[in-house]
């Protein structure tokens, strides 16, 4: 498949319900503009670019592969637990979640990013312990 023929769109990120370890699920649309079927893995990066120690501008997260049809267009959804947001803290040796807003990023890699949001992260998700 070219880069073209699949195309991520129409993202949502609500809280998790259902999953017991789910913080958050991400949810988006593969299509496929292609003649033929084909596999495709839609990753999910974390982006947090207020931590207090340095990370990377995007972290994976989160992926799943779908092999849609021609012409067909399957939702996704895959669930983002705590650790999807935290940080480990070498000076406290222990793991962390900062409030405040994190980035969504949805691409076929790092470097095809096709989707971008954001959450903001609540002090009650901020607590928790890992």
């Amino acid at each position: 498949m070219t880069v073209q023929q699949m195309t991520v769109q129409q993202m949502t990120v609500v809280p998790a319900s259902g999953a017991p370890d789910a913080v958050y699920t991400v949810s988006f649309d593969l299509s496929n503009r292609g003649g033929r079927a084909g596999a495709e893995v839609g990753q999910i990066y974390v982006a947090d670019d207020r931590s207090k120690i340095a990370r990377p501008a995007k972290e994976l997260k989160g992926l799943a592969k779908v092999v849609p049809q021609p012409g067909e267009s399957r939702r996704v959804s895959v669930n983002l637990d705590a650790r999807a947001l935290a940080y480990f803290d070498p000076a406290a040796k222990q793991w962390h979640i900062a409030p405040g807003s994190f980035g969504i990023l949805i691409g076929r890699s790092s470097e095809e990013i096709g989707l971008t949001g954001s959450i903001a992260v609540p002090e009650a998700i901020a607590r928790t312990k890992m």
